[in-house]
């Protein structure tokens, strides 16, 4: 398996575009598919760059409905004239962030939920023998407080976001079980722990964004949080490949933990597995 990191926060070199966003391009034996499409359409750039083709790509999903992952949704459309785009179908209820009482759009383009190549998913799906695409996460352990400034809107109420439209996707390669996360805004313990329970195998390795650049690591609690959630993660026994929302600094303090089982995926990084 061969996974290209489109887009990321940051940049492996100069060479390449960066935004606050995330898209993996995944390559296995069977399957093309583009985990989440970053902001805009600077992951175009960037796939030239690794050499993808994204005319060739045969799935995509979208983790979660919020732009810096479904931004580029539209450019790729323009790209690709095959793949089905999955997402949950809460992903397109409005979604905003809350900075201090001013309410600022954190959603996808509203046009989008007509577009013919978009699935609307309702439930966990099982592509053959080797994706699952699971959601609805049990469980409110360690999830991250950062989510308590993402809104939702459900009638005229902006409400605190339940996150039921995030998705995470497994995919099996022969004994290599790896998971896809976007931000894990229910909780990377949570996301884990469910995986496993739909794994036939242990789960080997995590590859995404864990959401903790919120926590500060001169304070006690923000700190007691992040071991916690180190904790987790050993726990586990995957190999980790972190980006984008889990914060770089936050993401030292793990390797400082972790040692050889995490690292960083930076726009222009290739990941063979």
């Amino acid at each position: 398996m061969i996974i290209k990191a489109l887009m990321e926060n940051r940049g492996k070199s100069d060479e390449y575009l960066t935004e606050h966003g995330l898209s993996l391009y995944i390559e296995t034996d069977t399957r093309k598919l583009l985990f989440d499409t970053g902001e805009t359409d600077k992951f175009l750039s960037n796939a030239e760059k690794l050499d993808v083709d994204l005319a060739d790509v045969d799935i995509v999903i979208i983790s979660h409905g919020h732009y810096d992952h479904a931004g580029g949704i539209a450019s790729f459309l323009e790209k690709n004239d095959k793949a089905r785009i999955y997402m949950q179908r809460e992903a397109f209820i409005p979604h905003a962030s809350d900075k201090d009482g001013d309410i600022e759009d954190a959603g996808v383009e509203p046009s989008l939920e007509n577009q013919d190549r978009i699935t609307l998913v309702d439930e966990d799906i099982f592509f053959d023998d080797d994706l699952i695409l699971f959601s609805r996460i049990n469980g409110d352990y360690l999830v991250p407080e950062g989510n308590s400034h993402l809104l939702m809107k459900k009638g005229e109420e902006w409400q605190v976001d339940d996150f039921h439209h995030e998705q995470n996707l497994i995919i099996k390669d022969g004994k290599k079980r790896v998971l896809f996360t976007g931000c894990s805004h229910r909780g990377i313990a949570n996301i884990l722990r469910q995986a496993a329970e739909n794994s036939d195998l242990p789960i080997t390795h995590v590859i995404g964004g864990f959401h903790l650049y919120d926590l500060k690591l001169d304070d006690q609690s923000d700190l007691e949080f992040l071991t916690k959630v180190a904790d987790e993660l050993d726990k586990s026994g995957a190999i980790l490949y972190t980006a984008h929302c889990t914060g770089y600094d936050q993401f030292k303090w793990l390797k400082g933990k972790l040692g050889h089982k995490i690292d960083y995926v930076s726009a222009g990084t290739v990941l063979e597995l």
